[in-house]
């Protein structure tokens, strides 16, 4: 277990902890249970309206079709809501793949693979129209070759308008010869995402598209960059406040979610622990938003015998986090 442990832990500096005894299993719903006559806990169409919604306690999301006994982070809701991508680490072949499960008719399909190749693949996003999902993956490139440990670029994945999906590098001046990871993107197309050097030392970059290119990246501030590390944006959609994970000091015994604000004057507040409404005392990471800001979604190994599950929150609590002045 240690070696998957460490590869893991390198990645975005998360522990495994992931058991030997459990095969992959994958659970599908509908939303009805036809053989007893009775609804389950997933109701369609929508973004499982049926359900009852967090408020201030997190809770665990989709539990049996999305958190089963599998190791599930990075979930992302396509802005349509009836498509929810997210990544496995699929412990048959060591390796991260994006899944997606769609609701059609009503009817929420069990979870399929969306990238079928040999590479890791670690979903980031998706734009704001849903015609591009951003990852990264350490498929070769002219930037470099290798697992991730050694390198890795984000890609996007070009879909729909009719034509096959196509796979394209980034490029520059995002992607270099070290690790360029995790992408977040606000609805101006401004990219956020972290950067790894050969120390493994991560710090969170930010980069304008304009003119059909990005601007050359500028990294962010101290507020954000402490001298520990800082990986794993989630930038809010009018980049009024922006959520990270680390593991520097004060925390609640491992990986943390903090959150910086925007201000009017263009800086940015001194990152807060988001608190134990969301933290633990377990790995606490990879958050993302409902495409309606309502909820914040985080992946966490608490109270799950080893595995990471997904579990979603109501974005109030952020308003009670911003600073009074």
């Amino acid at each position: 277990m240690s070696d998957i442990k460490t590869v893991y832990t390198r990645l975005g500096k998360i522990s495994l902890r992931v058991s030997f005894l459990f095969a992959i299993l994958f659970i599908s719903f509908s939303c009805r249970d036809a053989s007893q006559g009775k609804k389950n806990s997933f109701e369609c169409p929508g973004l499982f309206p049926g359900v009852e919604r967090p408020d201030s306690v997190a809770r665990v999301f989709a539990p049996g079709l999305i958190s089963t006994y599998n190791f599930e982070f990075s979930l992302i809701i396509h802005p349509c809501q009836k498509r929810i991508y997210y990544n496995i680490f699929e412990r048959a072949n060591s390796r991260y793949s994006v899944f997606m499960v769609e609701e059609v008719n009503n009817v929420w399909n069990k979870p399929r693979k969306v990238f079928s190749d040999k590479y890791n693949n670690i979903l980031c996003a998706v734009s704001s129209d849903g015609n591009t999902l951003y990852f990264y993956s350490d498929r070769p490139s002219r930037f470099g070759n290798g697992d991730l440990l050694a390198h890795s670029d984000i890609w996007v994945r070009q879909m729909g308008k009719g034509e096959p999906d196509t796979l394209q590098n980034i490029g520059t001046p995002i992607n270099t010869r070290i690790r360029e990871l995790s992408l977040s993107v606000s609805h101006k197309n401004v990219i956020y995402y972290y950067s790894s050097d050969s120390n493994y030392k991560t710090s969170i970059y930010s980069s304008s598209f304009s003119g059909g290119i990005y601007t050359a990246p500028e990294i962010m501030g101290s507020e954000i960059n402490d001298s520990e590390d800082a990986h794993n944006p989630c930038i809010a959609p009018d980049e009024s406040y922006i959520i990270f994970t680390s593991y520097r000091t004060g925390g609640f015994g491992d990986a943390d979610l903090y959150i910086s604000f925007h201000r009017s004057d263009g800086t940015w507040t001194q990152a807060k622990n988001m608190g134990p409404e969301i933290n633990s005392s377990s790995q606490d990471d990879f958050a993302t938003l409902s495409p309606d800001g309502n909820y914040l979604f985080f992946s966490t190994d608490r109270n799950s015998k080893g595995y990471c599950d997904i579990y979603w929150i109501s974005t109030n609590i952020i308003e009670k986090l911003k600073p009074k002045d």
